[in-house]
């Protein structure tokens, strides 16, 4: 995971050419992409916003975003940056987005999903070069 952006194009391709792949194969799939850099996220998650209808799994949505407290809290901690509001406000409206994506997307733009890693003391497993510069979760 230490290059991520090495598999980028990998993941991407799995997570369109098979749609209807199971949630845990989405699931390990994105956690590849969890030492990506603000930037790199948000133009990955941009691009799965645009997809049509079925171009995606919902569960692609929902893991890009919140992959699970215990992995990477980036998108939720940076949720008053404009371009990371932007990207989950099209996410929302994406066709591919059900009811999990959007109640994650709100909780996250609300900042309560960013109040609650804070307060909850847990810390991630995952440690990333990128996260020398991120907010403190203490």
């Amino acid at each position: 995971m230490s290059r991520p952006d090495a598999l980028l194009p990998d993941v991407e391709c799995l997570l369109r050419c098979y749609p209807r792949a199971p949630d845990q194969q989405i699931h390990v799939a994105i956690l590849v992409l969890q030492c990506l850099g603000l930037d790199d996220n948000v133009d990955f998650l941009n691009r799965l916003a645009l997809l049509a209808a079925g171009g995606v799994s919902p569960w692609a949505l929902l893991y890009g975003i919140a992959p699970g407290e215990e992995w990477s809290v980036r998108v939720e901690l940076h949720y008053k940056e404009p371009k990371v509001r932007d990207v989950l406000k099209r996410l929302a409206r994406s066709p591919n987005a059900d009811k999990r994506a959007r109640s994650a997307i709100a909780a996250i733009l609300s900042g309560a999903a960013a109040k609650y890693d804070r307060e909850s003391g847990e810390k991630t497993v995952l440690k990333c070069p990128v996260d020398a510069g991120m907010p403190k979760t203490e």
